[in-house]
């Protein structure tokens, strides 16, 4: 029988926010705790795990969850079933080579989320999911990801803030141009939203088959370099499919509709 105490470096941080130690593997019981956990959830036929907080990141934790990483990847493989195993948040790209090794998915950014809209005092924006800043900086920062999305591990862009209305805090276009970029970019397409009371324009937007197959056939799209066409922020972003063909998606960043 081991404890936590048994098994933890309690002068080291684990991989939550706050109060969680760091998991020293040399001691006996430290990975057999990791691997009786995901029997139990293979029992349960769990398909979806998100380890939140994995360091080392660009956030502001300064974890070392790596080895931890190699243990849940092995206690997966141990279960027999095709677990999802998804990393978070603002993952560094400095170690993206163990993110694909052990893991299918990694969020590329900080939380997409206004945390600010939730306290703030103005009714125009009080409650709103996302704004058009937290968006867009995912057309930079998802670039040097590009290459390292490939079948069986993918960029993660963070969930979709699309389904609530004028509450999602993004214009209906602002919206459209969320749900393309994340279908191009090959994204989990993860919903962050109350699907009991869905908005039916953005139900329109999140069921487009074309671009949902798009994203499910497993081909990034990168940016060709002509943003600054006639000095605005305008993107071209392609995919060149396995027939040959091209999806093309063009982007104005400039203005809100």
């Amino acid at each position: 029988t081991a404890h936590i105490k048994d098994i933890t470096i309690t002068t080291l941080p684990g991989s939550t926010h706050k109060g969680s130690y760091k998991i020293d593997f040399s001691k006996p019981g430290a990975r057999a705790y990791i691997f009786s956990m995901l029997r139990q959830f293979a029992r349960w036929k769990v398909d979806f795990i998100k380890l939140d907080f994995v360091g080392p990141g660009g956030g502001n934790l300064p974890a070392d969850n790596r080895e931890e990483l190699r243990v849940w990847h092995a206690a997966i493989l141990a279960t027999h079933r095709p677990i999802w195993l998804e990393l978070s948040n603002w993952m560094s790209i400095d170690q993206a080579p163990l993110w694909q090794a052990t893991s299918n998915g990694w969020r590329i950014e900080n939380d997409v989320e206004c945390y600010p809209c939730g306290r703030s005092t103005d009714p125009a924006i009080k409650g709103n999911l996302t704004t058009w800043a937290k968006v867009s900086e995912r057309f930079a920062d998802v670039r040097p990801w590009i290459a390292y999305a490939k079948p069986g591990g993918w960029n993660d862009l963070d969930s979709l803030e699309i389904g609530n209305g004028d509450k999602d805090g993004i214009t209906p276009a602002e919206r459209q141009t969320m749900f393309t970029l994340w279908s191009m970019s090959c994204a989990p397409l993860y919903l962050g939203t109350d699907l009991t009371h869905m908005d039916p324009a953005d139900l329109a937007i999140i069921t487009n088959k074309k671009l949902i197959a798009i994203n499910q056939a497993g081909v990034p799209a990168s940016p060709l370099d002509i943003q600054q066409l006639h000095n605005k922020p305008q993107e071209v972003w392609f995919t060149k499919n396995r027939d040959g063909s091209f999806n093309l998606a063009l982007f104005n960043l400039t203005y809100s509709f």
